[in-house]
């Protein structure tokens, strides 16, 4: 099948998404209760029939010398390689792993990017073995490398509204169809996702992904850790009702009563929505007409048994319309700082915590279900009790595990840049710092353990930081 790439979005100062959804919330609908209750955390997203998962194995070409690509693209014509989905090309034999700290793999000159030319040489004041000192390194034969995927997908009923979400692409992607293109989006650890509902037609079904190893946003992404490309979590496929769900969140506040517990949801279409808090002696629920696609319950006064990392009570929620339902676990709390003291529950306490790299010897970024709850149970089991997801948001399982082991979170967003680095720091940047934390705070309303909220590293002294809307820094739960 042919296809005309896209050439510029990637490298254009101006875009930083095309046709992408809205961020919302991470959740997993099921067709009922039942359904959703037999299934563990771990095996949620892969055993939903309301889900399919696209893991596993893909068409791959590794474009070395990005001029290589095609402006044409026929992909009856390319000699794929196969690759497993989701995975860091690094780990697979295409290009190296590649640590860096501070400065970037390539010169900085804000917002231009290598496009299809050879790196020329960077420039740096700090080394590990030399000091502080102005030094120029030559890369060598370093490119803005290309990865091209491909994947088939049988689809029933074409007539259904379908959408691709991908949990996490590193540095950008441009999404293809068919033949014809579907969106770009950039912001490595965010959630990007596409509406293919009428771009997909019953039976065989071609998706391709066309990866670049830098953009525009890898200015935002000065990360110290090691700098891995590719589909490195996972891609779910969704299959939405006009009765289903398209957001949710829930929102608690202590009052002198007991708790308040709000529940919402964003809907299809105006349908009843039925809510419930369930766990520990206590049951509710409110049924809810949607008006102009909302609907919203308020349980007032409950009388709960608040969350923390020693006993980290949960309950369950739900949220049920004729054709879906999610369920999630949510615990009671208060966070505040009164003269410096960090307090929970009114509590004092002292966080005993350590940083978190998605990263595996193996896999580079990429962890399985098991690779996060065993470091979970790692911190768990020498008394760490706090993890900082340094330095961007993580896969959404591991807020989940955090929840039901007892690990409060310090919660970062894909936004780090370093003192030295003012000119991308200016108002300038504002809508990509915005974009980029508008893309992980929708993500995490529900029920995440976040005590301070991380908008950015060594970003504070940027105007362009304080100047970001209301409505990208106040998530639900956070500081």
């Amino acid at each position: 099948m042919k296809y005309r790439l896209n050439t510029t979005n990637y490298h254009d100062f101006a875009t930083f998404a095309v046709n992408k959804l809205p961020a919302r919330s991470y959740f997993i609908p099921y067709p009922g209760r039942a359904a959703v209750d037999a299934v563990a955390p771990k095996q949620k997203r892969y055993a939903s029939p309301k889900v399919q998962c696209l893991n596993g194995e893909w068409d791959f070409k590794f474009y070395p010398r990005p001029a290589e690509l095609p402006v044409e693209l026929d992909t009856d014509a390319v000699h794929f390689d196969k690759l497993d989905v989701p995975s860091c090309w690094q780990f697979r034999g295409y290009d190296k792993p590649f640590y860096v700290n501070i400065r970037y793999q390539f010169p900085y000159k804000p917002p231009v990017i290598p496009t299809t030319g050879k790196v020329s040489r960077t420039f740096s004041w700090l080394g590990c073995d030399t000091g502080i000192r102005p030094q120029w390194k030559v890369p060598g034969e370093e490119y803005n490398f290309v990865g091209v995927y491909r994947r088939f997908i049988e689809i029933d009923d074409a007539d259904k509204r379908r959408i691709v979400s991908f949990l996490g692409v590193a540095s950008c992607m441009d999404l293809y169809v068919n033949g014809f293109f579907i969106g770009y989006s950039e912001g490595a650890h965010n959630t990007a996702e596409f509406d293919l509902t009428g771009k997909l037609k019953s039976g065989h079904n071609e998706l391709v992904v066309v990866v670049h190893r830098w953009c525009n946003g890898t200015y935002l992404e000065d990360q110290d850790m090691f700098r891995n490309n590719g589909i490195f979590r996972d891609v779910l496929l969704r299959t939405e009702e006009p009765t289903d769900l398209w957001d949710i969140d829930a929102k608690t506040e202590k009052k002198p009563d007991g708790y308040t517990l709000t529940l919402s949801a964003q809907t299809l279409s105006d349908i009843d929505v039925a809510f419930t808090v369930k766990g520990h002696g206590l049951e509710q629920t409110a049924t809810v007409t949607a008006e102009n696609g909302t609907a919203q319950a308020v349980f007032a006064g409950l009388d709960v048994t608040e969350w923390n990392a020693e006993v980290p009570t949960l309950y369950n929620i739900y949220y049920e319309t004729a054709t879906s339902c999610v369920k999630e676990k949510i615990g009671f709390r208060t966070v505040e700082i009164k003269q410096d003291v960090f307090l929970l529950n009114g509590r004092k306490i002292k966080l005993k915590g350590v940083n978190h790299h998605d990263t595996d010897a193996a896999n580079g970024y990429t962890m399985s279900p098991d690779d996060i709850e065993r470091d979970m149970l790692v911190c768990k089991r020498f008394n760490i009790d706090t993890v900082r997801t340094s330095h961007y948001p993580p896969d959404p399982l591991l807020l989940e595990l955090a929840d039901e082991l007892g690990i409060y979170i310090v919660d970062e967003n894909d936004l780090q840049l370093h003192q030295q680095r003012p000119q991308v720091g200016k108002p300038l940047y504002g809508p990509h710092h915005a974009a980029v934390s508008a893309g992980q705070n929708p993500r995490e309303h529900i029920g995440y353990y976040v005590e301070p909220w991380q908008r950015g590293g060594r970003l504070s002294q940027h105007r362009c930081h304080v100047r970001l809307p209301q409505a990208a820094l106040s998530p639900a739960g956070a500081l």
